[in-house]
């Protein structure tokens, strides 16, 4: 008992809970499809085509659920969302267990488990990279000094326990992402697979995510044809590198699914961008490109935040450096004092001159 008590210690719960929801939905699924499905079939004496039908509703309604339950975790955010899509899937298996008693229902319970296998898809995605922000680090560097956590809490991700948020001179509380967004913010994450991006969905959908709401017919309908030109405008004057707008961005390089991180925001006309370890994980060809972006980002009036343990991109796009250590702003760095030897100093908790 001890050794499985220090298991689900050591594990992560929202994933665990979610790996849990995934074994009783297959097993449901299977039951259902499989062995029970001669007894279903038998027991409402369903037609062909009854049975045909009972079949296609679940693909079908997963296939149209999926990009709803995706823009869901971009706008009420992670932990949200995954809580919200698995309390579906434990609301799916009880409708199942306790209401299903005519052909009729079938067909809801068959909707139902379409809805309920896209959700699963997106919680599951989303309950293994939310980790709580003790487990956050530098990639290179110091560990702990709490950078990511403070410019989630700008964005809306973490609550702000202390101090103020200023944007464009008046204070705001921002409650959680989506009001963000509606502020003005864009945040590029340091994990851009995880948490920046929809590997599933192709270059055209995620670069549109957050600015849906312009695309639309009569204020019901999303116009495509609006969205694909929109989406091949800023990804071309980004010189994305790719054959086709509906081509999966997990097939890019890691240059160009950076891009389209940024390639969102600039569509949505973010005037504050937020990044976070923005050339994580790319080639140097790759890095330059997004300096330049930075840069032409500052000259059309933009404001950029930066965090990044490199010295020298820091030192060469910022105007303005604050060193955080262990949670707490040790210093602030510009003009003459915004050499390397300085914000060492500081990154040990040592003031430098």
């Amino acid at each position: 008992m001890a050794g499985f008590r220090s298991f689900l210690q050591s594990g992560h719960t929202p994933t665990l809970f979610a790996a849990f929801f995934y074994l009783m939905f297959s097993f449901i699924i299977w039951v259902m499809n499989g062995a029970m499905a001669p007894f279903i079939s038998e027991q409402f004496n369903l037609t062909p085509a009854q049975k045909g039908l009972l079949l296609s509703i679940p693909i079908v309604a997963g296939a149209i659920m999926r990009f709803p339950l995706g823009l869901l975790a971009q706008y009420v955010g992670r932990k949200t969302a995954t809580l919200v899509e698995l309390a579906l899937i434990t609301f799916t298996m009880s409708f199942g267990y306790f209401f299903v008693h005519t052909y009729d229902d079938l067909l809801k319970m068959a909707l139902l488990l379409g809805v309920a296998g896209a959700s699963f898809g997106v919680a599951m995605s989303l309950g293994s990279g939310w980790y709580p922000p003790k487990y956050k680090g530098l990639a290179m560097g110091l560990v702990g000094a709490g950078k990511t956590e403070l410019i989630q809490a700008i964005f809306g991700v973490h609550p702000v326990i202390s101090g103020k948020i200023l944007v464009k001179g008046k204070e705001v509380r921002i409650k959680n992402p989506w009001h963000a967004i509606q502020l003005g913010l864009g945040y590029v994450p340091d994990d851009r697979r995880s948490l920046g991006l929809i590997l599933k969905f192709d270059i055209k959908e995620n670069t549109i995510l957050p600015s849906m709401n312009k695309f639309k017919k009569m204020r019901l309908f999303q116009d495509h044809k609006a969205e694909a030109k929109a989406a091949f405008e800023i990804n071309e004057k980004l010189g994305l590198n790719y054959y086709s707008l509906f081509q999966e961005v997990e097939t890019l390089s890691g240059g160009n699914q950076q891009k389209i991180v940024i390639a969102k925001w600039m569509l949505q006309n973010s005037q504050i961008f937020l990044l976070d370890e923005p050339t994580r994980g790319i080639d140097v060809g790759a890095k330059f490109e997004i300096y330049k972006l930075i840069k032409d980002l500052t000259k059309q009036g933009k404001s950029v935040i930066i965090v990044s343990p490199e010295l020298e991109e820091l030192i060469g796009l910022c105007n303005r450096i604050y060193i955080i250590y262990e949670g707490m702003i040790m210093d602030t760095v510009e003009g003459e004092r915004k050499r390397q030897e300085v914000i060492i100093h500081s990154l040990l908790g040592v003031n430098g001159k």
